[in-house]
């Protein structure tokens, strides 16, 4: 069993046991990002123990009794509200009454923004409207269309509209490829409009947050435009797709029918013979327009533009069991072997939600948990090698940069991509980009950490990071 003990300012220890680990984490988390509410006094520390008993109270009894070695150990000195951070350093106005006022001034400025955003995604319908009648990218145009994504990606999550800020960053990505064409096709201008329809059906329907079923639909539909499945967003299926589906009512169970003797019914007359309808000739499919290739992935449409690191069709085959955790990738460092595991774990949760054709959404969201625990990561990689004098600190935080510049292609090529081969291949990428990171790069410093092992391992734990563990695997 598991066992997390929470130690309070007032020197009070509680103990809470899971018998599952995924739970236990799950606390723990909560404990860490101070989302879980516990009575008393603020918490001071948090501790995680395994112990071998058979029963809740014997375990409980050796984590109180210091019979079990820590597994992991969490300082809370640093979780303090906002204002009381503020108020160490500053002049001390920040109160919770003045960051309430300024949400509230926020939620205000709410309605403006959709006015406001109206005529900005007016203005940039009117771009696409003069890209499809020239034919042709105008630089300038490209420009401020680029510009208007930005403006929104930034500006959508600060009012509560999370679907405004994912799918302007997607355009986003998008035009940024498209910048280098010159000619313009069919296939362009329909994924074009299709966001001009994203967030138009955004703004008149207020969808706030990820727009929940609604959202969800939304999504899917413009996914299937940039797919090449659909020419455009059918905005009346988004909403019937988000309707909840009536459910059947119980049939009434039929009472038992009462026999009555009925005389006996005279033969029934022989019906005409039907004549059979003379077989008609089989109609013949209109044939594809050469001008449109529905599948076409997006990467191919500005193919001078593929990134060098672009995923290739030789890559490994790989499947869910390549990203289990295994011995080869321990480096006998507790902390930075449990981040590379939560690496492995976001990627294998990734290749899973890629067999079973997630939507863009869910994608989206593993890859950008990868890519911020990437960052959180490397970031405490680098602060041990400082503390350890490693030779070396300049060369590996530079092959840092290059991994998260890799991580960005590649999430980029998987999310402006339709073909399930390339898509298949990025799994493999992932693969090659966590596996070289551990046993090549990390492998080089091994030595360096573990001579001051207690100095590394005790500051990683003050700096510890929460993990969102995805599915039912921790």
């Amino acid at each position: 069993m598991f066992i997390v003990a929470v130690l309070k300012n007032s020197g009070q220890k509680n103990f809470e046991a899971f018998w599952n680990k995924q739970e236990a984490a799950t606390f723990w988390s909560e404990i860490i990002s101070c989302r879980k509410k516990l009575e008393g006094d603020v918490v001071r520390e948090v501790s995680l123990y395994e112990s071998e008993a058979t029963s809740i109270e014997y375990g409980v009894k050796e984590a109180r009794q210091g019979r079990l070695p820590a597994l992991k150990t969490h300082k809370m000195l640093e979780n303090i509200p906002f204002y009381e951070k503020v108020k160490r350093t500053g002049p001390g106005v920040v109160t919770p009454e003045v960051i309430a006022k300024a949400e509230k001034e926020i939620q205000a400025q709410s309605a403006r923004f959709v006015d406001v955003t109206k005529e900005t995604i007016a203005e940039f319908k009117q771009k696409v409207a003069a890209m499809d009648a020239a034919k042709e990218v105008n630089p300038a145009d490209m420009a401020q269309m680029q510009d208007i994504c930005y403006n929104l990606k930034a500006q959508g999550g600060g009012y509560s509209y999370t679907l405004i800020t994912f799918a302007a960053g997607h355009l986003e990505k998008y035009l940024n490829r498209a910048a280098g064409t010159e000619t313009v096709n069919e296939r362009i201008i329909n994924i074009l409009n299709a966001y001009v329809t994203t967030f138009e059906f955004i703004l008149n329907n207020r969808i706030k947050g990820t727009g929940g079923d609604l959202g969800r639909a939304l999504i899917k539909k413009l996914d299937q435009v940039i797919k090449g499945v659909e020419e455009s967003i059918d905005v009346k299926a988004v909403s019937e797709a988000a309707k909840p589906k009536p459910q059947p009512k119980p049939k009434a169970t039929p009472k038992p029918a009462v026999e009555e003797q009925k005389p006996a019914a005279a033969a029934p007359k022989a019906a005409p013979a039907t004549p059979k309808p003379a077989p008609q000739a089989p109609v013949e499919q209109p044939k594809p327009d050469p001008s449109v290739i529905s599948q076409e992935t997006l990467a191919e449409l500005f193919d001078e533009n593929k990134s060098s690191s672009t995923p290739k069709a030789d890559m490994p085959k790989v499947d869910a069991s390549s990203f289990d955790w295994s011995d080869k990738y321990v480096l006998g460092i507790a902390e930075i072997d449990e981040d590379h595991r939560y690496l492995f774990h976001l990627i294998q949760q990734f290749y899973m939600a890629t067999e079973r054709e997630a939507s863009l959404y869910e994608m989206d969201y593993i890859l950008s948990i990868l890519k911020a625990y990437a960052r959180v990561h490397f970031g405490r990689e680098e602060a041990i090698l400082a503390m350890c004098g490693y030779d070396d600190l300049l060369e590996h935080t530079k092959k840092h940069e290059e991994l998260l510049a890799e991580l960005d292609e590649m999430r980029d090529y998987y999310m402006m991509s339709s073909d399930q081969d390339a898509r298949e291949n990025i799994s493999a990428t992932f693969y090659k980009w966590i596996s070289n990171h551990i046993l090549i790069h990390d492998a080089d410093y091994k030595e360096a950490a573990q001579a001051k092992i207690e100095k590394v391992s005790a500051f990683l734990q003050e700096f510890d990071m929460p993990k969102s563990w995805l599915g039912d695997n921790e």
